[in-house]
Formats: C-alpha cells, sequence, structure tokens
C-alpha cells in the first residue's frame, strides 16, 4: 500500500522521472540514501519511491519519517512480509523491486538501492541532459565509487571509499552498477515479461533487456 494515501502533493504532479529506493534492512544507510536523492538539483519535476520491504531494524520507521515530511517529493510503499516471494526456501525482494518499476510515473526511471548513494547533485540532471542529447540511448550509465575495507591510495578520496572499475562490478554480466543508472521508463514491457518474475539476477535481467530495446 502507499503511505499516506494517493493525494499527497508528489501524486499530483506529472514526474519527468522517477527514482525508486529499494528497501531492506538498511538502518545505517538509508536516511544517507534518501537525503542523496532529495539533495537532487533539476529544472523539471522528480518522484522519489521508495519501497520498504518490512525491514525489522528501524529501516521502516526511517522510511515513514521521510516520507511525513516529505510528501511533496516522495512515495512510499509499506510492504508485507508474506507477501514476498519465496525462492529456494527463501524469502527474497523481488516482487518490491517489480512493485517500484510498476508504480513508477516518470519517463525516465533511475534506481538507488538503499545501502548507496549519490555524491553527485546534480546526478540526474546530467543523465537527463545526456538522455535528451542522445534520444537513440536506452541506458545512461555514470561512474561508480565503492565501499570498501581496506584504506584507498588516492588521498584526495575519503578513506573508506576506493574507486574500483567497472569490469570489476558484477562479475562483468553488465556495465557500471544499477545505483547509477538511468533509463527510459520502459517497465511495462519488462514486466510482461516471465523471466522477471522467475530468473535469477534481476539487474542482469534489466540490463539485457535494455541492451536488445529498439533504437527510438
Amino acid at each position: 500500500m502507499e503511505y499516506l494515501g494517493e493525494s499527497k502533493p508528489i501524486n499530483l504532479i506529472d514526474p519527468l522521472v522517477s527514482v525508486c529506493i529499494p528497501a531492506f534492512q538498511h538502518e545505517k544507510y538509508i536516511a544517507q540514501c534518501i537525503e542523496s536523492v532529495l539533495a537532487q538539483e533539476t529544472n523539471f519535476p522528480f518522484e522519489i519511491l521508495i519501497g520498504e520491504d518490512d525491514s525489522t531494524d528501524g529501516t521502516r520507521e526511517i522510511c515513514m519519517k521521510y516520507a511525513e515530511e516529505h510528501q511533496d517529493r516522495i512515495r512510499l510503499f509499506l510492504r508485507k512480509s508474506e507477501d514476498k516471494m519465496i525462492r529456494g526456501g527463501k524469502k527474497v525482494g523481488r516482487l518490491n523491486h517489480l512493485g517500484l518499476y510498476r508504480s513508477a510515473r516518470g519517463e525516465f526511471l533511475c534506481i538507488c538501492d538503499g545501502d548507496d548513494y549519490w555524491v553527485d547533485n546534480s546526478k540526474i540532471q546530467h543523465q537527463l541532459d545526456l538522455m535528451r542529447q542522445f534520444p537513440q540511448g536506452s541506458i545512461c550509465i555514470s561512474n561508480t565509487i565503492l565501499d570498501c575495507e581496506d584504506p584507498p591510495i588516492t588521498k584526495d578520496i575519503p578513506d573508506r571509499i576506493c574507486i574500483k572499475k567497472s569490469s570489476e562490478l558484477k562479475k562483468k554480466l553488465y556495465e557500471g552498477h544499477i545505483s547509477n543508472w538511468m533509463m527510459k521508463n520502459k517497465m511495462d514491457l519488462f514486466l510482461k515479461n516471465p523471466a522477471a518474475y522467475k530468473s535469477p539476477g534481476l539487474d542482469n535481467l534489466i540490463y539485457n533487456f535494455y541492451k536488445v530495446l529498439p533504437l527510438s
């Protein structure tokens, strides 16, 4: 269900971009994630959709607080544990992700996982400008910074962060990281594919779907 109903100020705008934040057991990270999206500076309207997948660590309460304080920016969806998909005898969050994509209204779609955050306040503005400049493209991928245990060699980067090459991410199954993608919102087509519900590796499925989209 959509927290606080569907008559909030954010529900009344026509967003150009939808930012989806799937969250589960992200108490330590979710506030920074949401703040980094709220901080985006754009010349177009965008909506933030948070899917809280019935966490038990305080993530849900944090998300509810942000949704209450930013009813002009945030749409929060509170999932129930009993509605989760079962795979390999375990509950998984696939339906939370797919539910966000189904609810996204923007012409373009971004994702920021609840334990990630954006470091550039003009991130989605730059990507939108590029998508407009190259309308034949279906996806725009920005640089990625990964947290790591070992301190970085580069002195001008904070101690808890190091740079990884795109080729090192996700076993080379796709480029970059899903939290730095901007895509044309073609999820109505993606959600019609049975593989979206059955096959493992949702990020890879999405990437391969956009790779074969017809040029517009």
